[in-house]
């Protein structure tokens, strides 16, 4: 056989390999990866990034979900209504959790939250700002620049236990280029292998995991958020006085909300940590250790609160799951769940 016809049958060998490694990769372990239209955000000098007005597109994980986006005048998700005289304006604040990352912008906090809210007999229009990657520090940002603009009578501040902590002492340029990673010379090549190969997003992680960087990712998200031993917050600290400031400018009452990272909640995910733990000795790991920083932070505020962790447990030992397996952020049922408990916190500040 020539060298033409070698190479074309290695060739071919190697293609046909590839297919079938990658049709099993798909069949049997699926890779999720966050993929959205491009557009959705834009940079800012004073919030690092924020949603671009108008957009519209699709956001999926491959795996689990494939939602529409749509961004509104304001860079709030959804439309927001004209101002209706009769009702109380609410805004809900926070990072993709209150977004709604893997929802419809009609299962989302905010939009279950006004639902609920009007059974229990209280006019309402809940206005949604999450923005995916935000902390504390973004989120008071935000609220002083947007909120003389959207003029809340209620503003409600989704903290999530998960990051929030870590986020406050990140750049929020890096946060940026973690939700929305930079343009490099290889993205073309690499941007569409990882958007369209199960494959090479399997090799993609684990060289991730033989190098050991998802392990001292891992570690260092542990430490900042989980480890008691870390006992000062000043950023976070400093956000939340801008919040209630800005609060009290707009004349507007603040309420917060905790909202439990899923290994807090299923007892797959309290298990896991417990292994961590174990391999962490030396980092003092404490799975409640956020609800406590926040509960105080909050308290010494006069910031009212509701700490969703405990009922949230106890609906998942009872019922259907109420985060995505993969993603980990809440599915449709976690929405409800946490609006009808908020909505219950907040009748008593809607005249």
């Amino acid at each position: 056989m020539s060298r033409l016809g070698v190479a074309l049958v290695v060739g071919l060998s190697t293609v046909l390999s590839l297919a079938v490694a990658e049709a099993l990769v798909r069949w049997v372990m699926p890779q999720p990866v966050v993929l959205f239209d491009p557009g959705l955000y834009q940079l800012d000098d004073a919030l690092g990034y924020r949603h671009r007005p108008g957009y519209r597109g699709v956001m999926t994980n491959i795996v689990e979900y494939r939602t529409r986006i749509e961004i509104d005048a304001l860079g709030l998700r959804g439309f927001s209504p004209g101002y209706r005289g009769n009702s109380t304006r609410v805004l809900v604040i926070g990072d993709s959790f209150v977004f709604g990352q893997g929802v419809e912008a009609n299962q989302t906090i905010a939009s279950r939250l006004e639902d609920s809210l009007v059974k229990l007999g209280r006019r309402s229009e809940v206005l949604n700002a999450g923005v995916r990657g935000y902390g504390v520090d973004q989120e008071a940002g935000w609220l002083q620049e947007l909120g003389p603009v959207v003029k809340p009578q209620i503003v409600v501040l989704g903290v999530f236990l998960g990051n929030d902590l870590e986020d406050d002492v990140t750049s929020p340029r890096l946060r940026f280029s973690i939700v929305a990673p930079p343009q490099l010379w290889h993205t073309f090549v690499t941007g569409t292998l990882n958007a369209r190969s199960h494959l090479y997003r399997a090799l993609r992680n684990s060289y991730r995991r033989l190098s050991g960087a998802e392990t001292a990712s891992r570690r260092s998200w542990l430490q900042m958020n989980y480890s008691a031993a870390l006992g000062q917050y000043p950023a976070t600290e400093r956000a939340l006085d801008r919040m209630v400031r800005t609060a009290g400018e707009l004349h507007a009452s603040l309420f917060a909300f905790l909202i439990p990272d899923r290994m807090q909640v299923e007892r797959s995910g309290q298990d896991a940590f417990a292994q961590e733990m174990r391999a962490n000795p030396t980092l003092h790991l404490d799975l409640d250790h956020p609800n406590r920083v926040f509960a105080a932070m909050l308290s010494a505020r006069g910031i009212p609160f509701l700490d969703l962790t405990p009922a949230l447990r106890e609906r998942a030992q009872q019922g259907p799951p109420l985060y995505f397996a993969t993603d980990r952020h809440w599915n449709a049922a976690g929405h409800e769940a946490a609006a009808e408990m908020v909505a219950t916190r907040i009748t008593t500040l809607i005249h």
